[in-house]
């Protein structure tokens, strides 16, 4: 987290303290637990998605936003912020959430060529473009032109299983994506 607290995920949510690294167990609804990813946004709040849906709390954990998995199955992987009100997910499709007032959240589906793809992973790049790594690749979708981007076994990037994607940017702006069978990176 910003403020140098790790958030831990595992079953269940704990954070350590970084100076102490005493862990202390985060508890919440069901919709808290079960979390596959974590992710605090430029507003400070921290967001979980995982198997039982998404939530989003503030710094001190109280709960701001809260969606159930009615469908179950989703799988929840990742999340990004796009915007100030807009977020998407990556799932086995990718969903773009909105924000609504009362606190209330609005899922869809967006692009239908992603239907089915596996996406574990998402990552914004200091242009805005967002990175979504996938069983089949990885995709770009360029803000500037509002035009996605697929790099394949064909452009040499590996392919991405359920879980086993993570990002790291470096000081010269290289981003790198960890994959089961090796590293990418732009």
């Amino acid at each position: 987290l910003r403020n140098g607290n790790f958030l831990i995920l595992s079953g269940s949510v704990w954070l350590m303290n970084k100076g102490t690294f005493i862990t202390t167990l985060v508890e919440k609804d069901e919709t808290f637990s079960a979390g596959r990813a974590a992710y605090e946004d430029a507003q400070g709040r921290i967001w979980l998605v995982g198997r039982n849906g998404i939530c989003a709390t503030d710094g001190n954990f109280e709960m701001l936003y809260s969606l159930p998995d009615r469908i179950l199955g989703r799988w929840l992987n990742a999340i990004v912020q796009k915007d100030d009100s807009t977020f998407w997910v990556a799932a086995k499709t990718l969903y773009e959430i909105k924000l609504r007032p009362q606190k209330q959240l609005a899922i869809r589906p967006i692009f239908p060529e992603l239907k089915n793809v596996h996406l574990s992973g998402l990552f914004k790049d200091s242009l805005g473009n967002i990175w979504m790594c996938s069983n089949g690749g990885m995709y770009r979708f360029v803000a500037s032109k509002n035009a996605l981007e697929k790099f394949d076994r064909g452009d040499n990037a590996y392919n991405f299983e359920e879980s086993i994607s993570n990002s790291f940017r470096s000081s010269n702006g290289t981003v790198y994506f960890g994959s089961k069978n090796g590293i990418n990176y732009f």
